[in-house]
């Protein structure tokens, strides 16, 4: 991939034989060759290093690691990686089991587990691909509207899980 270029050439508007409008010219024409930059950076999914301070407007960051999604609670749990990074669950029945999820690549990962209205709703079992300290699920909480924070890192096959439980 061929990376445009930006040859940015001021005027000294200072000296008299210089004109205004000329250095005006230049910086207008500097402006439209780093927006091409970036745009050939959007379309081809390169990345654009900038220095010194840029502004960007009508620019929409998103980053699907980061968009929360709810899973579907059902007695097997779901999770479309894909769609979320963050995901919550309301437990509602003993005995759920997590599938492994969909879509996963290299990253950071959160999962909210919650208790419903009744409590003592578990996850068992978990997929192979979650992997645990010592090899050990932790003990989800299970008192009513209880939640545990269970934070994942993939390395884009397994899911290495550390639990924060009954979170207030």
């Amino acid at each position: 991939m061929t990376w445009p270029t930006v040859a940015v050439d001021t005027t000294d508007t200072d000296a008299d034989t210089d004109s205004p409008l000329a250095a005006r010219q230049d910086i207008l024409d500097a402006i439209q060759k780093l927006n091409q930059m970036i745009a050939h950076a959007v379309t081809y999914g390169g990345m654009a290093t900038f220095t010194g301070v840029e502004t960007l407007s009508n620019k929409v960051h998103t980053n699907p690691g980061n968009t929360d999604q709810t899973l579907t609670t059902a007695a097997s749990l779901d999770w479309d990686m894909s769609l979320g990074g963050i995901a919550s669950v309301t437990l509602n029945q003993a005995g759920h089991t997590f599938n492994a999820p969909t879509n996963m690549k290299k990253g950071t990962y959160i999962l909210h587990v919650l208790q419903d209205g009744t409590g003592s709703r578990t996850i068992t079992p978990w997929n192979a691909v979650f992997k645990w300290p010592s090899g050990t699920a932790p003990a989800l909480s299970t008192g009513i509207n209880k939640r545990d924070i269970i934070t994942f890192i993939c390395d884009g096959t397994n899911l290495y899980g550390a639990a924060v439980l009954d979170v207030r």
